[in-house]
Parts: structure tokens; C-alpha cells; sequence
């Protein structure tokens, strides 16, 4: 309940804030008599009291005592109808007014809107020790930061991404595990929807699967995030995204191409224009035009790059969208997921998510070094929630920059080492296991890490695989300086910036709902089916269990 501060509390908010209406008209009733009775109060317990000489004055004053306690007393009711009407979740307040349009000559003719999956605050910290102080963040060095963002949805504090993004490209609230739909099952507008009824070209850019919910949200409307297949054959069918690049070739090919869609949408989509590719080296030699670029079955390689498969950067995919989507003369909007660093906070694997924040730090300086040669441009960077419960307690000895070195993710530096340990032909609880796990660490730690003999007997004596995962996994974070507190989403604001045209309409503490609302506010755009606020300030009712968790 106290977080909300566009809610409850906030400068924009339902009960305290400066369009509270409800509030506003009790405080005055409220506090106006107050103003009055202080000089009447004076008259009767000062020196001056004319009463005691003009006993006939006794019942005015009595009479003007009385109806000030009755003003007093109505606002009190005021006040209570008021919290009353907040908890029952009552729509008594106006609708939120919307963010100012930029001044003319300052809208934004491309939108590159960035999302570092997971990124909470604490990431940022880290994430500024793991660069060693050499460099600051891409963010940082530019000053971008402008505020925070509340992440819950519309049925819980703590949001997934299918319903965080949908806030992004919908500017609505709804139900976790939907795609651009409200709670109830309708189809949502989005940004993607008013940048191509403008005439804008429009792409999204991902190391998931395209089809995972955040780039979902852009180009699909399905009540189950799971339903990739439905998802790759809206984006087919809806001819709405020009650029769509990242993992998830098994939903566009058919079953008898080894796929899971019903049927091939390659196929469809080259007979729409698209150009397909499915390397790094075809990508480099794309000329623009209309691009569906699919370079994994699933998700794409890890930011350590671990696979031998052809497979882009980030930032080589964000450089080619630019490339395609910046032709239209009419300009663009496009998304780009930094997918993983939400996946290492899932596993707690804080190596992981630094040098995934490192490769998406690479797009956005590419994003950054378009802006520079077209200062039209608006850059966006806006985490869906914080993954893990990360919290930075570096020291001198034990920081993030040790990450730097590392070459593989703690569940490949597991699997690496049992690999070998089984090659040669020992057990975890033979006297050289120790030696071929410290090789293995070692090794794909760069030599900044060598675990001590407690350490490597907690791993080599867990009881299963899960469990020396995790004595491993806690180990090398220790070694970072990093904990995590959960293996799952968290409720906590996460960081926001912005830079550009429009970027004012970013500061301050928003709903993620006014994110997306902004990104189409900065492009001189507006959604037709936002409904009125209500006095949470997000655009839903909150179900009566999560409100009062809060």
C-alpha cells in the first residue's frame, strides 16, 4: 500500500497527490475551520474576553463554536469516505491527466525502446563495479537516468514480463501471463499498432525466442504467453512488425520441417516481403527492406557465446534493425530485449547477468551512436521488474569486476567439471575430484577464482546435482560480493532512463503504465481505448488479497 506512489501517496496520486480531488475537498473542509476557530479560541481562553463583560456575547460565540466543530466534524466524515472509497477500490477520482506532448520541433521521430529484463537497482550497482571504474555504464556516462518505475500488475505485486511489457506497448494494465489483452479477454491497441497506422516502420529485437513475452506483446494478443506458436503466426498474420530478429525458429516451421507450427511461416512471411536469415554472417549482408532473422530454436546463446552456431550479438542485431527500420522516411519505433540478464537472475547467477548487462550495454551504445547522427531520436531503457533480489555488497577484495573473467555460467562450470570428473572415470567423493573441479573453476574463471577445501567439499558432497549446483552457485557469488534473496521476480521499482526528444515525460516515479503511454505521448501519438484511472493509479482494479498484502 505505501509504495504506490502514484497511487496513494504520490505526487500524481489518488488520495495525497495534487489532482486529488477527494482529498483536496476534504482537506479544505477540514482545515477551514481550524483557520477560524484559532481567533475564536483566542477570545476564549486569552485575557481578552469580552464575554466575561458582555455576557450576551455568550451565545454567538457558543453558536459560532458549535458550527465550526460541525465543519469539523463533516470533513472528519469526508476523510473517512475518502479511505473508505480507496480500499474498496471505489473509482472516485478523475482520470490521471496525461503526459504533455513535446513542445513543437522536440517530437520524437524514431522511438528505440530498450529493455534489460530483470535489471533492478542493485544490477546497476554491480553492474558499475563489474566495468572496474574504467568506464561507467553507456546510462550512466550519457546521465540518462530519470526516475523509477512501479512494475505490479493488474492481479499481483509482483508482475512477469508478459503483463510488464503489456503495460509498455499497451499503456494498460493486465493480468499476468497475457499478451496485449486485458484482463477480461479483449484485444489491447499498442504502440506498434499506432506507429504503423502513422506510417512509422516498426521492429522488435531479442535474444529469446521472438515469441517469449516481451517482444509478444508488441505483435500479438493471446491470453497464455505459452502459446508461442499462435504468437509467431499473429506476427506473421497481422503484417505489422518490419523487423523481427532473435531466437524461436521451431514456432515458425512447420512439423514436418522438425517445427511446431501448423505451418510454414517461413514461407508465408518471404511471400510478404520479409527477407529470412539464420546466421550472423547472413545478417551482415542484409540491405535493409523488410528482415526475419531466427538464429536458434529457442532462446539464443548465452552472452559467453558458448554453442558453435553462427549466431549475432545484440548489438549486431540492434545495429542491422537501425539499419532497415531508419529507410522509412516517416521513421520508426522498435524494441530491444536484453532477454538473459532476467534468466542469470532466475539462476542467481550473478557472472551471468553482469556480462549479459555487458552485451546489452553494447546496444545500447549502438542505439546512443544512431541517436548522435539523428538527433530526432528518442532512447528509452526500461527494465519490465528486478529478477532475484539481487543486493551489491561489494568490498575491495570480493566485487563484481571479478566476473569480467569468467567464460561460462555457473551451471556450465558445474556441468564442465562433473563432465570431467566422470571422464576420468572417478566419483564427486574420490580424493581427485577436488583437483578436476578446481581445474575446471579455474579454468573458466580465468584464474581469479580457486575454491578452498571447504568450499569444494560443500559442492562435491551435495546430495544430488541441484544441490552442488547451488553450493557452487552461492560460492562464486560470494566471491562477487552478490546475494540474491529469491530465485523469482520482486516487487522492488526499477531504474529508468531516457535521452532525446520527449524524454521529459519520463521523470519521476511512473506507473509502467505511463511508460508505454509516454513512448506514444513522444511521438506525437496517442492510444483510443485507455480506460480512467482509478485510485491505485494504474488502470485495473487490484484483486482485495494483493491489496492488502500491500
Amino acid at each position: 500500500m505505501f509504495g504506490y506512489s502514484n497511487g496513494m501517496y504520490g505526487s500524481n496520486g489518488a488520495l495525497y497527490g495534487s489532482n486529488a480531488m477527494t482529498m483536496n475537498s476534504a482537506s479544505s473542509a477540514m482545515f477551514s475551520p481550524f483557520q477560524a476557530l484559532s481567533p475564536i479560541s483566542s477570545l476564549w481562553s486569552g485575557n481578552d474576553m469580552p464575554w466575561a463583560s458582555e455576557p450576551a456575547l455568550v451565545p454567538a460565540f457558543l453558536d459560532a463554536t458549535k458550527s465550526i466543530l460541525d465543519g469539523y466534524s463533516q470533513a472528519l466524515g469526508q476523510l473517512s469516505g475518502a479511505f473508505r472509497d480507496v480500499l474498496a477500490g471505489q473509482d472516485k477520482l478523475p482520470d490521471m491527466p496525461e503526459p504533455e506532448a513535446p513542445a513543437n520541433g522536440d517530437m520524437a521521430q524514431n522511438v528505440i525502446f530498450m529493455v534489460p529484463d530483470g535489471f533492478g537497482t542493485d544490477y546497476s550497482t554491480a553492474f558499475r563495479t563489474f566495468k572496474g571504474g574504467e568506464e561507467l555504464p553507456a546510462w550512466e556516462a550519457e546521465n540518462m537516468l530519470t526516475g523509477a518505475i512501479k512494475t505490479h500488475s493488474a492481479n499481483s505485486l509482483i508482475t512477469d514480463s508478459a503483463a510488464a511489457g503489456t503495460a509498455f506497448a499497451t499503456g494498460q494494465k493486465t493480468d499476468n501471463g497475457m499478451i496485449s489483452q486485458s484482463p477480461d479477454g479483449h484485444d489491447l491497441e499498442s504502440i506498434v499498432d499506432l506507429a504503423q497506422a502513422a506510417g512509422k516502420s516498426t521492429g522488435v529485437v531479442s535474444t529469446s525466442s521472438v515469441t517469449h513475452a516481451t517482444p509478444a506483446v508488441f505483435g500479438a494478443n493471446v491470453e497464455d504467453r505459452n502459446d508461442a506458436t499462435t504468437i509467431a503466426e499473429q506476427f506473421i498474420d497481422n503484417d505489422q512488425l518490419d523487423v523481427m530478429l532473435g531466437g524461436g525458429l521451431q514456432y515458425f516451421t512447420s512439423e514436418e520441417q522438425g517445427g511446431m507450427a501448423s505451418s510454414d511461416l517461413l514461407d508465408q512471411a518471404e511471400s510478404q516481403g520479409y527477407t529470412f536469415v539464420g546466421n550472423a554472417t547472413d545478417l551482415d549482408s542484409v540491405e535493409g527492406g523488410r528482415l526475419l532473422g531466427l538464429f536458434a530454436n529457442d532462446g539464443m546463446d548465452t552472452s559467453y557465446g558458448e554453442s558453435d552456431d553462427d549466431q549475432p550479438t545484440l548489438a549486431q542485431m540492434t545495429q542491422t534493425a537501425l539499419d532497415a527500420l531508419s529507410q522509412n522516411d516517416n521513421g520508426f519505433f522498435m524494441m530491444v530485449e536484453g532477454s538473459q540478464i532476467d534468466w542469470a537472475g532466475h539462476a542467481n547467477d550473478a557472472g551471468w547477468a553482469m556480462n549479459d548487462a555487458l552485451a546489452f550495454e553494447d546496444a545500447v551504445k549502438t542505439a546512443q551512436q544512431f541517436s548522435e547522427e539523428n538527433p530526432d531520436t528518442l532512447i528509452v531503457i526500461a527494465p519490465d521488474h528486478e529478477t532475484g533480489g539481487m543486493s551489491a555488497q561489494s568490498t575491495l577484495d570480493n566485487n563484481a569486476s571479478i566476473y569480467q573473467s569468467f567464460t561460462g555460467t555457473y551451471e556450465q562450470m558445474y556441468v564442465e567439471a562433473s563432465d570431467r570428473i566422470e571422464a576420468a572415470g572417478m566419483s564427486a567423493g574420490d580424493a581427485g575430484a577436488a583437483w578436476v573441479m578446481q581445474g575446471a573453476v579455474a579454468e573458466m574463471t580465468g584464474g581469479k577464482v580457486f575454491l578452498s577445501e571447504d568450499e569444494l567439499t560443500a559442492v562435491l558432497s551435495a546430495e544430488d546435482a541441484d544441490a552442488g549446483l547451488e553450493a557452487l552457485t552461492q560460492t562464486l557469488n560470494e566471491y562477487g560480493g552478490i546475494t540474491f534473496s529469491s530465485g523469482n521476480h520482486t516487487a522492488e521499482n526499477v531504474p529508468l532512463y531516457a535521452q532525446g526528444p520527449g524524454s521529459d515525460i519520463f521523470a519521476g516515479l511512473l506507473d509502467n503504465t505511463e511508460v508505454g503511454q509516454g513512448l506514444a505521448t513522444a511521438m506525437g501519438l496517442e492510444f483510443s481505448d485507455l480506460p480512467s484511472i482509478d485510485v491505485m493509479g494504474v488502470n485495473t482494479q487490484m484483486q482485495g488479497a494483493e491489496l492488502a498484502v500491500a
